[in-house]
């Protein structure tokens, strides 16, 4: 539930030119060129540039990622704080494993 609710969250804000639908057009080089992509890869793209704004806004436009950062109005998912709770569970369940780097 938490995933659909993300997925959905995600695909409502995108820009809606950009929707397919299975997934959503992304310029990978030629910004003249969009290609499909699917749900999943879209959102996991998404997600990481989501983390790596960390980074700052310069590195992203840098980078060949901008044009993936141009399909989304760049609303945070409300599901996104749940699923990073869920993850955080995940990985202190298992600390021993964690620490020891055989957890996946």
């Amino acid at each position: 539930m938490t995933f659909d609710a993300l997925y959905d969250d995600i695909r409502r804000h995108a820009l809606a030119h950009r929707r397919t639908p299975n997934g959503m057009f992304v310029a990978r080089e030629d910004p003249a060129d969009p290609q499909p992509m699917s749900m999943d890869e879209y959102v996991g793209s998404l997600l990481r540039e989501i983390r790596n704004s960390a980074h700052g806004l310069n590195r992203i436009l840098r980078e060949d990622t901008r044009h993936l950062v141009a399909t989304h109005t760049g609303d945070v998912p409300r599901a996104l704080p749940d699923l990073a709770a869920l993850i955080a569970l995940a990985l202190v369940a298992d600390a021993e494993k964690l620490c020891a780097g055989t957890w996946w």
